[in-house]
């Protein structure tokens, strides 16, 4: 990786925490900043406290969906990429995704081939 990506903020949002610490681990083993939240009031004072370059945001969080999570950041910080995690499944799902602003959406679990190509390709265009 180049040293540009290297010092790159990305938020993880999960309220599964195998999940959350296992996109972290791989993250900061990039060596990325990866910062984490359980739900979406966490997710949300993140994005305003600070700089990031992406968010992966899973759908299903307590209190907050995903889309009504997605829908905060944008109206925080409508430029920053956000990838939407699901376990579920369903062309829906991805085209009700991409409609509320996501980039993309990947499934879990998120194949680390996939997560790797992904940020890469979202941090380097966007």
């Amino acid at each position: 990786m180049n040293r540009v990506i290297l010092a790159r903020n990305i938020l993880v949002v999960d309220d599964d925490e195998s999940t959350r610490l296992s996109l972290i681990d791989v993250l900061m083993h990039d060596g990325f900043n990866a910062l984490s939240a359980e739900d979406g009031i966490v997710a949300t004072r993140i994005v305003r406290e600070k700089p990031l370059d992406l968010v992966f945001l899973d759908f299903e969080l307590p209190g907050m969906n995903g889309f009504d999570v997605l829908k905060e950041i944008k109206a925080i910080n409508w430029r920053l990429p956000v990838v939407m995690l699901t376990g579920a499944s369903g062309q829906d799902l991805f085209e009700d995704a991409m409609d509320a602003g996501a980039l993309t959406l990947l499934y879990k679990p998120v194949e680390l081939k996939i997560l790797r190509q992904t940020v890469q390709h979202i941090l380097i265009h966007f």
